[in-house]
């Protein structure tokens, strides 16, 4: 059964389509150390079970951020414009730096945490940078799961 369990949760908690899946991890890697008997194991968990719950924090913040992005982008001709738009260097492609200014001009202001949860969540190939179809695949498939794409779509 554990065999089972843990690659599971694994793939769940890695799943890129959940801003909140790193923090989930850490938070669950940290209680499983938290457990053994160790003082360095004890201490180790206790400082992944905050780094997991500063995550999931965060992740919140993402995941309202890119609620509002979403719902400024009215059709897919306005995010075809806006990505074009800010596509400075006409590479096909929006850069953090770019794709900051894109939440910018539509009236969503990003923290610097709540910009790289965001990012990664669209960004599907980790290639630091978000293509026009990472864009469109994001963009149509949001709330389209029984299961919320992002944990702060709940909070909107």
């Amino acid at each position: 059964m554990m065999s089972i369990v843990t690659p599971t949760l694994l793939i769940f908690f890695v799943n890129r389509d959940y801003t909140w899946g790193r923090g989930g991890l850490y938070a669950f890697a940290g209680s499983l150390l938290h457990t053994q008997p160790s003082k360095v194991n004890v201490g180790v968990g206790v400082y992944m079970i905050f780094v997991g719950v500063v995550a999931l924090i965060s992740s919140l913040a993402a995941g309202k951020k890119l609620a509002e992005v979403r719902e400024a982008l009215d059709s897919k001709r306005e995010l075809r414009n806006m990505f074009d738009m800010h596509d400075a260097d006409g590479n096909g492609s929006l850069k953090p730096a770019e794709f900051a200014g894109l939440c910018s001009d539509l009236g969503v202001v990003v923290s610097y945490q709540e910009l790289v949860a965001c990012f990664n969540a669209i960004d599907k190939n980790d290639d630091d940078k978000v293509t026009y179809d990472e864009m469109v695949a994001w963009w149509r498939s949001w709330g389209s799961t029984k299961l919320p794409r992002h944990l702060g779509s709940l909070m909107v």
